[in-house]
């Protein structure tokens, strides 16, 4: 029969080698947002960490371009509302509709970058099959282009 420690689970006859200890000099961290992906064990997934490096960025260049969006619309409402009942008014509902163009894209980005984050291997399988499908239109182009010069079909 095992005996557990107030009925937690842990076997009181723990070994002292299999009971870990950290001191305050010793945090317990994980790998930093540099080093992810960076692991050659990786196995066949190893892109896998790649892509989620890069979707971070493209998430911290989504957050920028957000900034800029919402400035851009303040900006434009600011400008409309300072002309009224000036002749050049429509400036500032141009610049309020480009802003919310802005916004829209920036929809359809994190929409792909959240499924490339849940799907990541999906993802790599799709952008291996469009470098290999544009690989063999470059060859077959190439091929074309060299025999139509011969002459001979």
């Amino acid at each position: 029969m095992d005996v557990t420690d107030q009925g937690l689970g842990a076997p009181l006859s723990a070994e002292p080698a299999q009971i870990a200890t950290t001191t305050a000099a010793e945090p317990i961290v994980g790998p930093t947002f540099f080093e992810h992906g960076t692991d050659a064990s990786a196995g066949p997934f190893a892109a896998t960490g790649t892509l989620a490096l890069v979707a971070g960025y493209l998430n911290i260049g989504v957050g920028i371009v957000l900034v800029v969006m919402l400035g851009m619309y303040l900006g434009g409402f600011m400008l409309w509302l300072t002309h009224l009942g000036l002749p050049h008014r429509d400036e500032g509902i141009a610049l309020m509709e480009r802003a919310v163009s802005i916004l829209f894209w920036l929809i359809v980005v994190l929409a792909a970058l959240r499924f490339a984050q849940f799907y990541p291997q999906v993802v790599v399988f799709a952008i291996a099959v469009v470098i290999i499908g544009l690989g063999v239109w470059a060859a077959v182009s190439i091929a074309r282009a060299s025999g139509a010069g011969d002459g001979e079909h």
